[in-house]
């Protein structure tokens, strides 16, 4: 073989290599274009496996994360994604914990169940590791509040055989606080109350009688009754809140015994 047909075949060998590795770039190229970001949709459950809305949780209350990863033509993502939480509502610094690699079943995942007592926002996100044809991906920030709650109550006087409210009553008639409150997202006010009693109509200055600590059942107390000649008086319920409800205090509830 002369050097000029060498030369020709070594030309020949070198433009066959740049085609190939032309071919092998833009089929990578392609495979690259066929990846596509996913659709995460991330929500919060309850122990019962519920959707939870917006609504601030109850101290304690048990809840996870839930995830569905769609790929861009609907269908359920493979792969596995990672739970973070943070004790913030806006996902910002550094995670409380992260529970990593959980796989995807279905497209579906969920996180372990948290507990919390302590009051204030939290938040989660889920960050998706990827999978052949699927991009990773983050989730939104979805924000969750702990927060005692504020329960609707019923405060008055009332005479001692359970009439009323009253704003009088004959002299030497016998009457009593009474407080009922109602139920909130299935649950009821515990704890104590304490009756306080004024020989005035503003509730102003020293009380001149407390009852207290006294024991709320089914969300109910009463106070003991009261006997006292002509003049206007005043009672103030004061509850001490318990884990789940708020602390609180009613308004001077005024009466008046007529002579």
């Amino acid at each position: 073989m002369t050097n000029s047909h060498l030369r020709h075949r070594l030309v020949h060998l070198c433009a066959a290599l740049v085609l190939a590795l032309i071919a092998v770039s833009a089929l990578g190229s392609a495979d690259d274009a066929q990846a596509t970001a996913p659709t995460i949709k991330l929500r919060l459950h309850n122990s019962a496996h519920q959707e939870i809305g917006t609504a601030p949780l109850f101290p304690a209350t048990p809840v996870h994360a839930w995830v569905r990863v769609r790929n861009a033509s609907g269908g359920n993502a493979p792969g596995n994604v990672d739970f973070e939480r943070w004790d913030n509502g806006t996902c910002a610094g550094s995670a409380a914990y992260v529970q990593a690699d959980v796989a995807l079943s279905n497209g579906v995942a969920e996180s372990f169940t948290f507990t919390d007592k302590r009051q204030g926002d939290r938040s989660y996100r889920v960050h998706y590791d990827g999978a052949p044809g699927v991009d990773p991906a983050h989730s939104a920030c979805l924000r969750f509040t702990i927060q005692k709650k504020l329960s609707p109550w019923s405060v008055g006087v009332f005479r001692s055989d359970g009439t009323g409210p009253v704003t009088h009553v004959d002299s030497g008639e016998a009457v009593h606080a009474s407080v009922q409150f109602q139920r909130v997202g299935g649950r009821i006010p515990g704890g104590t109350v304490d009756f306080l009693r004024w020989d005035n109509g503003t509730c102003s200055g020293p009380a001149a009688f407390t009852q207290s600590h006294v024991n709320l059942v089914e969300g109910h107390a009463s106070s003991f009754n009261f006997t006292g000649g002509p003049g206007v008086r005043g009672y103030v319920v004061r509850y001490h809140g318990d884990s789940n409800f708020v602390v609180r205090q009613s308004r001077c509830l005024r009466f008046e015994v007529d002579p």
